[in-house]
């Protein structure tokens, strides 16, 4: 449940300069601090939503709402999780809102450059979806997105061209790893809520495409991936662009896995490997270490994307 004050979602609470984690009414708790679920939207031209909560169970039965496609980019906005773009025959600029429940939310708009394999991120007020691939094009364009789906200002165009990467949200910016551009990259572009490149890109950790990212506390977490052959790692990432201590490698190897942000965790869904498509929950913490066994739940699919509600 959001807690709003004027008009505004509060996602911190302190006291005595103490950070809450929840705020208890009458014995009911009516708010906690972080995400309470991850909601995982389209892939394999899919429109199908799934939804997970920390324990990487199923949140209520799934969800099929707007343009079926694969290719998706999705952000945390308000109380939406805001998926951008894909593919569907021919490459799509639609943006698809997508409530709590799993229910879409009023008509689906369309705006900005129309491609696939966009990675997106929250940065201040706004979904902020980065690179893409159509018509045999690598793109470097930033689409800004707002909680009623208009886009927010001129799209701009900054850093490396490529497709396939992952994105999250670390601390000011939507910081962007990864990706493909004729070979695996190993590339980090941060870029801030006005679209605009913040100071010069980094390399770091294994280069690869394919992988979903997450803010988990202080880091961009990015899981999963393809660098010639299917991937477990994960990279951290903090707000300068800098490698968090060494990469670990835990779970399942698979490509094309969606992130969010869920409680204390990274919750990183669906891809594909060598046994096909999955369905399997992956929860990674701040130190980069697997929290219990995976889970399997929903839908299997791959290229999908994740935002926090």
């Amino acid at each position: 449940m959001p807690l709003i004050y004027n008009g505004t979602t509060i996602t911190a609470v302190t006291y005595n300069g103490v950070a809450l984690s929840q705020l208890i009414y009458n014995g009911t708790i009516v708010w906690t601090s972080g995400y309470t679920q991850g909601v995982y939207y389209a892939g394999t031209f899919s429109n199908i939503v799934t939804r997970i909560n920390s324990s990487g169970a199923l949140v209520a039965a799934e969800t099929a709402v707007g343009t079926a496609r694969y290719g998706v980019g999705g952000a945390s906005v308000g109380d939406y999780g805001v998926y951008y773009g894909g593919y569907t025959g021919s490459h799509l600029n639609k943006v698809t809102r997508i409530n709590s429940s799993g229910g879409l939310v009023a008509a689906e708009t369309a705006v900005g450059t129309a491609r696939t394999s966009v990675a997106g991120a929250s940065v201040g007020d706004y979904g902020v979806y980065y690179g893409g691939y159509a018509g045999y094009t690598y793109y470097n364009k930033v689409t800004r997105i707002n909680s009623s789906g208009a886009l927010v200002a001129a799209e701009t165009a900054v850093g490396t061209a490529r497709t396939h990467l992952g994105g999250a949200s670390v601390g000011d910016y939507g910081v962007y790893y990864g990706g493909y551009t004729g070979s695996h990259l190993n590339k980090v572009t941060r870029i801030n809520s006005s679209g605009a490149l913040v100071a010069a890109e980094t390399a770091v950790g294994t280069a690869r495409n394919g992988l979903g990212g997450a803010s988990v506390g202080d880091y961009g977490v990015y899981y999963g991936g393809d660098t010639g052959s299917y991937s477990n790692i994960v990279t951290r990432i903090n707000s300068s662009g800098a490698l968090v201590a060494a990469e670990t490698a835990v779970g399942t190897a698979r490509t094309s896995v969606a992130g969010a942000s869920v409680g204390d965790y990274g919750v990183y869904y669906g891809g594909y490997n060598s046994g096909g498509i999955s369905n399997k929950v992956t929860r990674i913490n701040s130190s980069g270490a697997l929290v219990a066994a995976e889970t399997a739940v929903g839908t299997a699919r791959s290229t999908l994307a994740g935002a926090s509600t």
